[in-house]
């Protein structure tokens, strides 16, 4: 089990921000007590998830940086 600061280190963001994804359903957590725990299995899938975006944002703007824009 991961902690909310522990995925958004992880993932790139803020806490507010995985906290607002929790909410909004689209991580999935446990509570412990009052506080929210991200299992590693969900916290894998949104991260492969995020980094998939990621690069597939990234592909055309580094294919044109390293091949020119006519690539």
């Amino acid at each position: 089990m991961k902690t909310l600061a522990e995925v958004a280190e992880g993932l790139m963001m803020s806490r507010s921000t995985v906290s607002r994804k929790i909410a909004a359903g689209e991580i999935q957590s446990v509570k412990a007590r009052n506080r929210h725990r991200i299992p590693c299995q969900e916290y894998r899938r949104v991260w492969e998830q995020t980094m998939g975006t990621v690069a597939r944002e990234s592909a055309a703007d580094l294919e044109a940086e390293l091949f020119g824009d006519d690539a």
